[in-house]
């Protein structure tokens, strides 16, 4: 089904309205789009290139802490919920789309929070990313093709130790003078298991 949004394209861009259709609808067997003015969503051609590349993206672990890092919520189920074509990860506005918009007011006053979501890029490698900043607005792409995210980190094979922030760290280190989410993580050959320390 070719979608070509000419005359009315700017309300498809305006409060992502193509962008949720189209992950609302990722599953369905299209795979061609003609779009104008695709410099008013330079992610949405990527997520649609994402969907077609071969390497699934598997969650493995996604933690958000609120902007005091007094409370850390796990919202793995709700990523993993979020995969499309099990291909990507397309987020338009990351708060609402883990549920945390309307959470509760500490939410609300603490907006601005961090995500941490570590994930396997089919049978290639671990990666753990850090969005320091989630704000109402905040979106998030995961996929082999792209990732909105520059602070990546690759995790390296038989090898453990801590995360923190797009750095890895001993696991030596006193994890309770780091302040935001701290992601424990022991890797083999072929897997890795990571959790929350802090």
């Amino acid at each position: 089904i070719p979608i070509r949004p000419i005359s009315l394209s700017q309300h498809l861009y305006k409060g992502q309205q193509l962008n949720n259709y189209l992950r609302r609808n990722s599953n369905e067997p299209w795979n061609m789009f003609l779009l104008d003015f695709v410099d008013h969503c330079p992610w949405t051609v990527r997520f649609l290139t994402a969907l077609n590349f071969p390497v699934k993206v598997e969650i493995c672990l996604a933690a958000f802490s609120d902007r005091n890092h007094t409370r850390t919520v796990n919202v793995t189920q709700a990523m993993k919920q979020n995969v499309c074509r099990q291909n990507a990860v397309f987020f338009t506005n990351v708060l609402e789309d883990l549920g945390l918009a309307n959470d509760n007011d500490d939410c609300k006053k603490n907006e601005g929070g961090t995500l941490t979501v570590a994930y396997r890029l089919g049978d290639l490698s671990f990666h753990v990313l850090t969005l320091p900043i989630v704000e109402k607005t905040t979106s998030l792409l995961i996929s082999y093709f792209a990732t909105s995210v520059e602070s990546v980190v690759t995790i390296p094979m038989s090898d453990s130790g801590i995360i923190f922030g797009d750095r890895i760290l001993s696991s030596t280190v006193a994890v309770h003078k780091l302040k935001g989410i701290v992601v424990r993580f022991k890797s083999t050959e072929s897997d890795c298991v990571f959790d929350v320390v802090g």
